[in-house]
């Protein structure tokens, strides 16, 4: 089990509140944990953050969002597991802590906002819900985009070079391949089975098929299986791969007709940003062009946003 870092200290004068971000996906939880001091500075304990970010994040300067979304969220299995992780100050030195959390996962979320009410410390947690991100939504049905999705694609927004669209590929327990134009629009995307989930309904739905484990190695499978079990892998991997570059090379044509730049000669339509995060994003970014950029930390930071927006 992962325990956040506990770094009390001594002086509490210059101790305030401590921040947790939380992504509540289907199959775990990534949080990133940030602790305010009184003096206005800011300290990121899963990477690092300057004193005057917190301010900047709400405000959607790409800096200041760049080092965060560059930070390694930690993952948990469950939200008991998270629990158990937090640190236990002694009585004279708890911190305030405010939660901030985005759920695609009704039962985890109910889950955890029970024990979280257990916590002398635990403010009212927020519960992001779509109007709380600071992106334009060119799509139907909004309420029902998952809050995941719109995370990435609101510090994605901050992140692009301006006038840019940008596609954002998030690799979780479904992939999601998402699209904002050179406005800063969410104009939506697609959503395919993961290379886990690709396994593990071909186990359940056939007779003679293995179930694989949803692990990847460090290295893609071959592409030429010479067993079942590995051509199974290797369908799963480079059919991923393939669809995902498909999604690119294709959303990159609608974005650049919606350009006010379309009139253009292709070659000099500004580049499309792409960015990748998500749990085998290293893996499938080696294959993909352009290649894209890698950002740990994408939707938490989209989630930092609408709470510092919030605040």
């Amino acid at each position: 089990m992962t325990r956040l870092p506990n770094r009390l200290e001594s002086d509490r004068s210059n101790m305030t509140e401590r921040h947790y971000w939380v992504d509540l996906g289907n199959s775990s939880l990534k949080v990133l944990t940030l602790r305010v001091v009184t003096s206005g500075g800011s300290e990121l304990e899963s990477g690092d953050l300057s004193s005057d970010d917190w301010q900047a994040i709400g405000r959607r300067e790409p800096d200041a969002v760049s080092r965060l979304a560059s930070a390694a969220p930690v993952t948990f299995a469950s939200p008991a597991e998270l629990i158990a992780s937090l640190p236990v100050p002694p009585e004279d030195l708890v911190e305030p802590e405010r939660w901030t959390i985005a759920s695609v996962n009704p039962p985890a979320l109910h889950q955890l906002l029970d024990m979280l009410s257990a916590r002398p410390a635990a403010h009212s947690p927020l519960v992001l819900q779509a109007d709380d991100f600071p992106i334009p939504l060119e799509i139907d049905f909004p309420e029902r985009l998952g809050l995941d999705r719109l995370a990435a694609a609101t510090a994605a927004a901050a992140l692009r070079e301006a006038g840019h669209g940008a596609i954002v590929i998030d690799a979780g327990t479904a992939t999601t391949v998402d699209a904002v134009d050179a406005s800063g629009q969410f104009r939506g995307g697609a959503i395919l089975a993961s290379p886990a989930l690709m396994l593990k309904a071909l186990g359940a739905h056939t007779r003679l098929l293995p179930t694989l484990s949803d692990e990847f190695a460090a290295a893609p499978p071959t592409a030429i299986g010479r067993n079942t079990e590995a051509a199974l892998r290797s369908g799963a991997f480079w059919g991923q791969v393939g669809a995902i570059q498909a999604l690119i090379d294709q959303q990159s044509l609608v974005l650049r007709s919606w350009s006010p730049s379309a009139a253009r000669s292709r070659d000099q339509l500004e580049p499309i940003d792409v960015m990748l995060c998500g749990g085998v994003a290293d893996l499938l970014g080696e294959h993909l062009r352009p290649r894209p950029r890698r950002w740990p930390g994408l939707v938490l930071a989209g989630i930092a946003i609408a709470a510092a927006s919030r605040s």
